[in-house]
C-alpha cells in the first residue's frame, strides 16, 4: 500500500507538478497525500469524502475549476490502473496460483509498469496542456459522474465479493469511460480554442475599426486645415505687399506644399468615398488595401458615390476574401510596373451592387481570360497564383455572385467585375 501511495505521488508530481508549480496544486498536492496516509486506516470512502471537500472548496469557496477537474482526472486515472493491474494479476493467479507477498509484489510491479507508460503517453501527446484548458463546469460534472460511477461499482462488488467475478466487465466500463474523457478532452480544448479564436478576431475587428475611425477623421481635418490655409493665402494676396508680407507668403506657400503631401491628405476617396461603405468589413479590407496601395507609390483611382450598406445575401467572409485576393493581384502586377494604375469603382443600381478593379499588366505572352482560369495556371513565381480559382469555387457555391474577366485590346489592362444580386 505505502509503495502504491509512493508511486501515485509520483504520477501526480511528474504530470502536474513539474508542468504547473503554483501554491493552489501544491495545496493540492498535500491534499492528496493526506488522503492516501488516512486511507490506508480508514478504508476506501475517505477517498469519497476527500472529492466531496475538494468539490465544497473550488466550486463553492475558491472558484477553481481547473484545479478540481485536474483532482477528478487523476482519480480516474488512479481507478484504471488499480482496476487494469486487478485484472492483470486475477488472470496470471489463476494459471500460477502465487503466495500473497507475490501477488502483492506483482500488483505493484504492474501499477508502476503502468504508471511510466501514462507518463511516456502524456510526455510525448503533450496531454498536460489540453488538460489545463479545462474551464468549463459542464465538463467538471461530467468528470465527476464518470468518476463516482466507477467507485461505486468498484465498492459495491468488493463488499458484495463479485470484484473477481465481474473484473471483466469492470475493466470493459472502465475503459470505455476512459475512451470517453479522452475524446471529450481533446473535443472541449477544440471548442475552446475557437471561441478565444473568436474573441480574438472581434477584439481585431474592433481595433481595426477604431483605427478607421480615427484615419477618416484625421484626414478630414487636414482637408479642413488645407481648405483653411488655402482661404487665408488667397486672402493675403489682395494685401499690400512689403518684405515681411512676403516672407510670410513664402512659409505659408512651403505648409501648404508640406501638408499635401502627407499620406492621403491628397487622395479625396478616402473621406469622401470609403465613408460611403457602411459595411465594416468591407470598409476595412479597403482601408487596409489602399495604405498598401499608396506605400508601394501606386496611381490609385478609388470610387464609391452610393452608400453600401450591409450584404445580407453573400457571407462578409467570402466577399472580403473575393475582393481581397482581387486587389491584392492587381497589387502584385501593377508594383513590377513603373506607371503601374490601379482603378476600384463601386456602383449600386437597380437592385445589383458592382464592384469593378482594373489594373494594367505586363502581357508578355498575350494570356487568355480562359487560360488564366484554369487550376494551377499562375503568372506569378513559385505557383501562387490559385487566387482565382478560388473565387470561382466562391462563385459556383453562391448564385448571387457573379464574378466576369476582361483584358483590353491592347492585352495590357485587366479587368475584373464583381456583380452582387441584392434584390434577390
Amino acid at each position: 500500500m505505502i509503495l502504491s501511495i509512493i508511486i501515485y505521488m509520483f504520477l501526480f508530481y511528474k504530470i502536474y507538478l513539474q508542468k504547473e508549480s503554483s501554491n493552489s496544486l501544491k495545496f493540492m498536492f498535500l491534499g492528496i497525500l493526506s488522503w492516501f496516509t488516512l486511507s490506508i486506516f480508514l478504508g476506501d470512502f475517505i477517498e469519497f469524502i476527500f472529492i466531496i471537500l475538494c468539490i465544497i472548496y473550488y466550486i463553492g469557496i475558491n472558484k477553481d475549476i481547473k484545479v478540481l477537474n485536474l483532482i477528478l482526472i487523476f482519480f480516474i486515472i488512479i481507478k484504471f490502473i488499480n482496476i487494469n493491474s486487478s485484472y492483470i494479476v486475477i488472470y496470471i493467479d489463476k494459471f500460477l496460483a502465487l503466495s500473497n507477498d507475490y501477488t502483492v509484489f506483482l500488483q505493484i510491479l504492474i501499477i508502476l509498469l503502468q504508471v511510466l507508460i501514462f507518463l511516456k503517453i502524456f510526455e510525448k501527446y503533450n496531454i498536460s496542456k489540453y488538460i489545463y484548458s479545462f474551464l468549463s463546469l459542464s465538463l467538471t460534472l461530467l468528470l465527476l459522474y464518470i468518476y463516482l460511477s466507477i467507485f461505486f461499482i468498484t465498492y459495491i462488488f468488493k463488499e458484495i465479493y463479485y470484484f473477481e467475478r465481474f473484473i471483466d466487465l469492470l475493466l470493459f466500463f472502465t475503459i470505455t469511460q476512459g475512451i470517453f474523457i479522452t475524446f471529450l478532452i481533446f473535443y472541449e480544448t477544440r471548442v475552446q480554442k475557437e471561441q478565444e479564436l473568436k474573441k480574438m478576431n472581434e477584439l481585431k475587428f474592433e481595433n481595426l475599426f477604431f483605427y478607421s475611425k480615427l484615419i477618416e477623421e484625421k484626414n478630414l481635418e487636414i482637408e479642413k486645415f488645407n481648405h483653411d490655409l488655402n482661404n487665408i493665402i488667397i486672402s493675403i494676396n489682395e494685401v499690400e505687399e512689403n518684405e515681411k508680407v512676403k516672407n510670410f507668403k513664402k512659409e505659408l506657400l512651403y505648409l501648404s506644399n508640406y501638408t499635401k503631401n502627407i499620406p492621403f491628405s491628397r487622395n479625396k476617396f478616402d473621406t469622401n468615398y470609403l465613408k460611403n461603405i457602411k459595411n465594416l468589413y468591407l470598409k476595412n479590407l479597403f482601408l487596409s488595401k489602399i495604405e498598401v496601395i499608396m506605400n508601394k507609390n501606386i496611381k490609385l483611382h478609388f470610387e464609391c458615390l452610393q452608400q453600401v450598406e450591409e450584404i445580407k445575401k453573400v457571407h462578409n467572409l467570402d466577399l472580403v476574401r473575393i475582393i481581397g485576393i482581387l486587389i491584392d493581384n492587381a497589387i502584385e502586377e501593377t508594383e513590377k510596373l513603373n506607371n503601374g494604375f490601379i482603378n476600384i469603382y463601386i456602383y449600386s443600381s437597380n437592385g445589383y451592387l458592382e464592384f469593378i478593379i482594373e489594373n494594367n499588366f505586363m502581357n508578355k505572352e498575350k494570356i487568355s481570360i480562359h487560360k488564366l482560369m484554369e487550376l494551377g495556371f499562375s503568372t506569378k513565381n513559385n505557383h501562387k497564383g490559385l487566387g482565382l480559382t478560388i473565387i470561382e469555387n466562391i462563385v459556383e457555391k453562391n448564385k448571387y455572385i457573379n464574378v466576369n474577366y476582361e483584358i483590353n485590346d491592347n492585352d495590357t489592362t485587366f479587368k475584373v467585375i464583381l456583380v452582387i444580386n441584392i434584390n434577390l
